[in-house]
């Protein structure tokens, strides 16, 4: 049975152990009505927090994963729960040994004892709610290990405060009081921490002056840059991204077909929930410019719909309950994710090289391999011990290989043997986690050299890996990847130096400071960049560009400026603009309605930027 099975019942059994202790022989039924009252209470600020939770994901099914988050997360507090309740029964038996089988009225000791213990479960829950979310987007920050102890001390203090006060009125329509009073602090803090992340961020981040390019008109493209397409497989539903990335990207392939580009960079996002089935959906609208005759090499950038287990329903449950793993693998991150996007990377531009300068298919290929070996040897072992159950040599075999297959990873933390007993655990669960110590950082940047030779494009992976709804969208780069990045520009031969990324790590000099608004929160606090790396980034860039290499940097990841008080335009826009002899492009969403596509004319010496207005017939007949 995995950590997150148990975990769930743990969680789901709280109450009833609870109960169990506290009531030794009649003691269950003087906190009976005081807990369940606050049981009951507990899931209705539960429920009400998912449909919060539901109107911002657009999706009912988004409410449950949230849920359950709750039963296993507080399941980590069963045993302090516990061990307090042990304690207080010998309070409240010899109570209720004088009333013998009649339930102690509400004033009395049992009662104000199961009282206080229901609301401090309640609170605790509440804001176990809260932070199983990934909320506040704050622990993101490099401080996140003092931030959320912050948090857990203030839930403690308001859980002892409610339970004191609980026990002073131990009657549910005055228990409902000062617990609800308790959620909704708890929700301001987080509000509030947001909303500080949210202006912290922005006045961190480096401005650059931009504008949006002139219309393409006629001229044929080098490159083209689109962003944050949010494909999704025929059937399904879009979690973010407006309505049209399936048709919008058909639009522009159908305007460049005729005439495709050299280059077509895809700044993350391209699907929007990484399943294998919208990555097809990719290859087949991309066999227009792909084709035999028409080659265009498409690059992608990770982005953290590609990458993020919190779009998964069942890689949400998966990662709350935490793979059974005992390596420096993120906790309950799918590094599964990111074996399909560098499949897909590689299958789209073959010569793709990692950061060592071997292919990318070789590096897969090797790592695939050891996968099988070991998986075969797996089913072998457990074939062997159904006829020789006692078989110690095929056990120790067994461990040797895992140790020397995965010596960096860790294995399961029940021993290797424990994988026998669901062979599958190895793929569906031991695996996730053992890619994310592979491939996650590792491979990055990853490098493709143009057939000119002065041009190479660099593609950097910015998406933290963190499974949580509001942390997965925050941009982290590491200390190693960015070695690498300097290392890679300063060994370069290149002229031109072509960087994708997805996380955007600067701010236009003409918006103004986040308000109180959803959109700004999510562009500064719930889509942030970390800006220790966004400033070591730049760093790095601006150093190969005063050695006198032309590199320009496209990202997105903000999908543009639409319903933004920050924002004069109108509509979604693309916006180029230079940060101390930086070139920046930032992509607006394909998927919305109105977004420019960036055109890039290379000449000899110098770009030259063009948009592509895909709602506009002209620009298709001056392409072709």
């Amino acid at each position: 049975m995995g950590r997150w099975l148990r975990s769930l019942i743990l969680g789901a059994i709280q109450f009833g152990v609870l109960w169990l202790i506290l009531g030794c022989f009649h003691a269950m039924q003087a906190v009976l009505l005081a807990v369940m009252d606050l049981a009951l209470l507990g899931w209705l600020l539960a429920i009400a927090f998912g449909l919060i939770y539901v109107a911002i994901a657009g999706e009912v099914r988004a409410l449950w994963p949230a849920l359950v988050a709750t039963f296993v997360r507080v399941g980590d507090w069963l045993w302090p729960i516990a061990t307090a309740g042990s304690i207080a029964s010998c309070f409240v038996v010899p109570d209720i040994q004088k009333r013998m089988f009649g339930l102690p009225p509400w004033d009395s000791q049992a009662a104000r004892i199961g009282a206080a213990l229901g609301a401090f479960v309640c609170v605790i829950y509440f804001s176990e709610l809260t932070s199983s979310l990934g909320f506040p987007p704050g622990l993101k920050l490099r401080s996140r290990t003092h931030v959320a102890i912050r948090f857990k001390y203030i839930a403690l203090l308001l859980a002892f405060g409610t339970a004191i006060a609980a026990a002073a009125k131990p009657q549910f329509h005055w228990i409902t009081v000062p617990v609800s009073i308790s959620a909704a602090i708890h929700l301001t803090y987080a509000a509030l921490f947001t909303m500080r992340v949210a202006r912290r961020t922005f006045e961190e981040f480096p401005t650059a002056e931009g504008s949006t390019p002139a219309t393409l008109q006629g001229e044929t493209p080098f490159a083209v840059h689109v962003t944050d397409v949010h494909l999704v497989a025929p059937g399904k539903k879009r979690i973010e991204g407006g309505q049209g990335g399936n048709q919008r990207l058909m639009n522009f392939v159908s305007l460049v077909a005729g005439q495709p580009p050299d280059l077509l960079l895809v700044t993350g996002d391209l699907t929007d929930h990484g399943s294998q089935d919208e990555y097809n959906e990719a290859e087949r609208i991309l066999q227009a410019i792909q084709g035999p005759t028409r080659h265009s090499a498409v690059l992608l950038a990770p982005g953290n719909h590609d990458l993020g287990t919190a779009y998964s329903e069942a890689d949400q449950l998966l990662a709350l309950g935490r793979s059974n793993f005992n390596g420096p693998s993120p906790i309950g991150t799918n590094g599964l994710l990111m074996m399909r996007y560098l499949e897909v990377t590689a299958k789209l531009h073959p010569t793709i090289e990692d950061c060592s300068g071997q292919p990318l298919v070789k590096r897969l290929n090797r790592l695939k391999e050891r996968d099988a070996r070991f998986e075969e040897l797996l089913k072998a072992t457990h074939e062997r011990l159904r006829s020789h159950p006692f078989d110690a040599s095929a056990l120790s075999h067994l461990t040797e290989a895992g140790n020397e297959s995965y010596p960096l990873q860790g294995g399961p933390k029940a021993g290797w043997p424990h994988l026998l007993r669901h062979p599958d655990i190895f793929r569906e669960i031991y695996l996730r986690s053992v890619h994310v110590i592979d491939l996650w950082y590792e491979p990055f940047p990853l490098r493709a050299r143009l057939n000119d030779q002065a041009t190479e494009v660099l593609i950097i992976n910015s998406v933290s890996p963190d499974p949580t709804m509001s942390g997965s969208a925050w941009g982290e780069l590491g200390e190693e990847q960015l070695e690498r990045l300097r290392a890679m520009l300063k060994e370069s031969d290149a002229r031109r130096c072509l960087i994708l990324v997805h996380h955007s790590p600067l701010r236009w000099a003409d918006e103004s400071p986040p308000a109180r608004s959803w959109a700004d929160l999510q562009r500064w606090a719930f889509l942030a960049f970390s800006s220790e790396d966004l400033h070591a980034m730049l760093n790095i860039l601006k150093d190969g560009a005063a050695a006198g290499k032309e590199i320009v940097l496209f990202c997105g990841h903000r999908h543009g400026y639409r319903n933004d008080p920050s924002n004069p335009a109108e509509i979604p826009t693309c916006r180029i603009g230079r940060h101390e002899g930086l070139l920046v492009i930032e992509g607006a969403s394909l998927a919305e309605s109105g977004t420019g596509v960036v055109a890039v004319i290379m000449g000899q010496t110098e770009f030259a930027f063009r948009t592509i207005d895909l709602e506009s017939t002209t620009i298709a007949q001056a392409a072709h």
